[in-house]
């Protein structure tokens, strides 16, 4: 499996979540959408960053590999946000390696060649790097790309945001949200013991 894609068909759903469509879900009602999801057969524990939540219909659970949408609450249809925020749509790719390790800028760019790889951040030992020019087939979004990975219960979890051509989630603000989506899943995969999940 290429770690920064995957089989589910995300083209629908990111035309709508990038053009700020509240139609993905049926409105919640007071009802809280859900800010985690188990992947990776229950080695990973997706933990959302503030403000995001999980699009139930696009998770797939699997032992090898796995799969989630986040997006802002507020465009699956629960809660307030900030259109000044930025629209961005977050995919989440887990593949069982037992023997990764974590990557760092370098090795993220060459998992994703050909994209061209532009600015570049570092949070503790996760290197998260924007991607100037790729061929993603997200409709709707700028070719832009924020990708990160990380190592976690045997499995490596990779991260993209995707957003508008000209939102503020292309600049560090994006990075930011990957970050705390990678540390909150981290923090909450490290309390579950690899294969028992």
């Amino acid at each position: 499996m290429n770690i920064w894609t995957s089989k589910v068909r995300i083209a629908a759903l990111s035309l709508a979540l990038l053009g700020g469509c509240d139609e993905l879900t049926e409105p919640q009602h007071g009802q809280a959408l859900p800010s985690s999801a188990v992947l990776a057969g229950g080695d990973i524990v997706l933990r959302a960053p503030r403000g995001y939540c999980v699009e139930q219909r696009s998770v797939r659970n699997g032992s090898s590999n796995s799969f989630a949408l986040l997006a802002r609450c507020d465009t699956l249809g629960a809660g307030r946000g900030s259109a000044s925020q930025g629209f961005a749509l977050i995919t989440v790719t887990t593949e069982a390696r037992a023997d990764a390790v974590q990557p760092d800028a370098d090795a993220i760019a060459r998992s994703a060649a050909p994209a061209k790889p532009g600015a570049s951040r570092d949070y503790g030992d996760l290197a998260i790097v924007r991607f100037d020019e790729t061929a993603h087939r997200v409709s709707g979004a700028s070719p832009q790309v924020w990708r990160t990975a990380f190592v976690e219960n045997g499995n490596v979890v990779a991260l993209a945001l995707y957003a508008e051509e000209g939102s503020p989630m292309l600049g560090d603000r994006g990075a930011r949200i990957l970050s705390e989506l990678a540390r909150r899943t981290r923090a909450a995969s490290a309390q579950v013991a690899p294969g028992q999940g």
